[in-house]
């Protein structure tokens, strides 16, 4: 695990929070952030080789925590805010509603 995998979470938060709309950057935003969390549980070692110091480690998970919760209610919201604007045959829609579903897939009865 290298520092590069939490630039990216944190890249995608900052352009999702940047603008609620673009639905697919908080889609990658929740995707990388539950990803960099797993595997933080399984690779302790790997995960303290991202910090530069002894407390920054568990201080950066507990934010993650609440990051990746805060994500799983606010990405569903902007998918079906985008939905709702949609009309139904515009190609655009497609995306949405794949987007829908791969939330579904992440966050299984939370959608």
């Amino acid at each position: 695990m290298d520092k590069s995998l939490r630039d990216s979470y944190e890249a995608y938060q900052e352009a999702f929070y940047q603008d609620l709309n673009q639905y697919l950057w908080g889609l990658a935003a929740l995707q990388m952030g539950m990803i960099l969390l797993e595997l933080a549980e399984g690779n302790e070692d790997g995960w303290k080789q991202m910090f530069d110091d002894d407390e920054e480690p568990d201080t950066y998970r507990k934010r993650l925590v609440r990051s990746i919760e805060a994500l799983r209610e606010i990405v569903p919201a902007s998918v079906s805010s985008a939905l709702s604007q949609m009309a139904s045959l515009v190609p655009e829609r497609a995306y949405a509603e794949i987007t829908r579903a791969k939330i579904c897939f992440l966050l299984c009865d939370s959608v």
